[in-house]
């Protein structure tokens, strides 16, 4: 009889803790992607704050025109720096959601939120990696390159 009791309470109290869960899951991914959307605001903010006068344009000049796209790979992994931990709580919370059912709101939400907040391209940083260390050191020295800054602005500085 006390087993009989067991395996009833679990029966009924199983769907009610995966509603919990459910709930749980998408509330952290809500907060997740609240937490995530200011801190891009910040971010934002920092970049356009962010004096790109001060750099001294001829000195990454000749590196900068050979590779164009290093100025991008360096502007996204200043914004990825910035943003965290925020996007790696979001990156968590949205691993926690894919363990749903794909009818799940917490399922759907957290895929969406993958697809447009996690695209990976990793062409400008093999680009990156294939400048010799020096001029790998000498991007990576300049301060206002590690704030988030707007790469088109500096490019046009550069090309002048």
């Amino acid at each position: 009889m006390k087993i009989k009791n067991i395996l009833l309470f679990v029966v009924f109290t199983f769907p009610i803790t995966a509603l919990a869960q459910d709930d749980l899951i998408f509330n952290k991914l809500q907060s997740a992607i609240s937490n995530y959307s200011a801190k891009i605001d910040e971010c934002n903010i920092l970049r356009n704050k962010n004096n790109l006068e001060s750099i001294d344009i001829e000195e990454i000049k000749d590196i900068v025109k050979k590779n164009p796209s290093v100025l991008s790979y360096l502007s996204e992994k200043a914004y990825n720096n910035c943003l965290q931990p925020e996007r790696g709580l979001l990156a968590e919370v949205i691993l926690y959601s894919t363990t749903e059912n794909k009818n799940n709101q917490a399922f759907v939400l957290g895929e969406s939120t993958r697809k447009v907040s996690f695209h990976p391209d990793f062409n400008d940083e093999i680009i990156f990696n294939k400048l010799t260390k020096k001029e790998q050191l000498k991007l990576l020295s300049i301060t206002n390159l590690e704030t988030p800054f707007d790469a088109l602005e500096l490019m046009d500085r550069i090309i002048e």
